[in-house]
């Protein structure tokens, strides 16, 4: 009698079966792993971007402008490419000058000649983001981003990155 050995038999097809689901799922978690270690960190950076985008806009406008002020009561970054002895708040619309502040999570900016302010920068925490003019006549910027990880904690910016803007020569008293 000839036997017929040419196939697998049932408890070989099951093993089989059993290893594959045990490592695609092994493959599976290391693939969504690494799905959100990449969002992470693009969330991360974006955080980081936005930190230097605003450094980069007041700072060029500090550069070309001739009069800086710092409105406490208001919370009101003043710039202007005037030289004005004084800037205040009042009717400074009709002025050359330039307001920055931070409200709302966001950073605002009104430009000259507009009496209402436009959102440059969203998601930030403006209860530790500030601007302030320091008596070494330094424009010192508080910038702390609202954070944007929420399964990794550790990849949010934790405290106010601080940059300083020599102001020296065009601090209006």
């Amino acid at each position: 009698m000839k036997t017929n050995n040419k196939g697998f038999t049932m408890i070989e097809m099951v093993l089989v079966i059993a290893i594959l689901g045990v490592l695609s799922s092994v493959i599976y978690s290391v693939f969504q792993f690494g799905i959100n270690s990449y969002y992470s960190g693009s969330r991360q950076v974006v955080q980081q971007d936005k930190v230097v985008d605003i450094i980069q806009m007041v700072r060029s406008q500090v550069e070309e402008a001739k009069t800086v002020k710092y409105d406490r009561t208001e919370k009101v970054l003043l710039i202007s490419s005037d030289n004005l002895k004084d800037i205040d708040m009042v009717d400074n619309s009709s002025k050359n000058v330039q307001c920055w502040k931070f409200d709302d999570n966001k950073l605002k900016f009104r430009p000259v000649g507009q009496t209402s302010y436009d959102d440059l920068v969203y998601d930030l925490d403006t209860s530790k983001s500030s601007f302030d003019i320091n008596s070494e006549e330094k424009l010192a910027i508080n910038i702390k981003p609202l954070p944007l990880n929420e399964q990794y904690k550790n990849r949010n910016i934790t405290e106010p990155v601080v940059a300083e803007i020599s102001v020296r020569y065009k601090v209006a008293k």
